[in-house]
């Protein structure tokens, strides 16, 4: 996973994993794209794009989308940040807020428990 940024305290990982769906049968079939129109994909990247959210290195929330298709992976991060890669962010980190007062008070008890 490479580093992408840090917000709020929490620090920003993103990797491009194997799409398992057909490139060419999502846009033909599920996106009826023509023919003429799919072959004007050539040399784009297709990817499943993973955004995960850590602190402390500790993972607090893994954000999928599938079906990705653009020209270099980086632009994904970069060019369109604000687009769906803004989304996974800002839906990782509310969701990393959330989980971060559990896990502190899970680890708290685990600690309590050890001592006694």
């Amino acid at each position: 996973m490479r580093k992408i940024e840090t917000i709020e305290g929490f620090t920003v990982f993103f990797e491009a994993e194997k799409e398992e769906v057909n490139k060419r049968s999502h846009f033909i079939k599920e996106c009826e794209w023509s023919e003429k129109d799919y072959k004007g994909l050539k040399g784009t990247n297709w990817f499943s794009a993973h955004v995960q959210i850590r602190k402390a290195g500790l993972v607090l929330s893994d954000q999928y989308l599938g079906c990705c298709c653009y020209n270099s992976v980086k632009e994904f991060y970069t060019t369109y940040k604000n687009d769906y890669f803004g989304d996974m962010v800002k839906e990782g980190i509310e969701e990393a807020k959330q989980a971060l007062p559990v896990l502190i008070s899970q680890t708290k008890a685990t600690l309590n428990a050890l001592a006694a």
